[in-house]
């Protein structure tokens, strides 16, 4: 478009495995043999002068919307629906620093995270950032799967982060249900 923002994408080839015909370009980036499979997506943007990805659409029909933060490019959520019905959600929840703390996904069937219509998995992301120098890198992340109906959290696993005063990942520690991993960097 005019803002340099790309309008559309084109994948070109044998994407199904069922065609083996070499593609064919011009000098110009141009497709020249149109036997290949194709799977296209078209891109919507923000005409505020953020530029922000509103919406995609593919070939299928999938559908996927963006929403920020008011007045920011900070994503709020992002939906994917096809034939007006939502397969999967994605909520975002930062800390005053804009560093994220809570990623929310599942496959319910409303816009709004909080209607629970339809849902029969969710896992929740917490993640405690740094409150020292380098701020906003993750200390400490838990993994929570949602039990539908009954809306129970089960921990899956815990990762610990320690970091060097330059934010170089050093040591890292993954404790699950019933196991315990630690990584070490040098």
């Amino acid at each position: 478009d005019q803002f340099g923002n790309v309008s559309s994408s084109t994948l070109c080839g044998n994407l199904a495995g069922k065609n083996n015909r070499p593609i064919k370009i011009s000098s110009k980036g141009e497709l020249i043999s149109k036997e290949c499979e194709q799977e296209t997506t078209t891109y919507e943007y923000s005409n505020d002068g953020l530029n922000l990805l509103l919406g995609e659409i593919d070939s299928n029909g999938i559908r996927t919307r963006y929403d920020y933060i008011e007045n920011s490019n900070i994503l709020k959520a992002k939906r994917i629906f096809h034939e007006g019905v939502y397969k999967q959600r994605e909520f975002y929840f930062y800390d005053k620093n804009n560093a994220l703390v809570k990623k929310v996904s599942d496959d319910g069937g409303r816009e709004w995270m909080e209607d629970v219509t339809g849902v029969t998995e969710r896992k929740i992301i917490l993640i405690k950032p740094r409150k020292d120098a380098p701020v906003g890198l993750p200390e400490e992340i838990e993994e929570i799967a949602v039990k539908f109906p009954e809306q129970e959290e089960i921990l899956l696993k815990r990762i610990e982060n320690k970091y060097s005063d330059y934010g170089q990942l050093i040591k890292q520690k993954e404790i699950g249900r019933a196991s315990c991993r630690e990584r070490v960097s040098l």
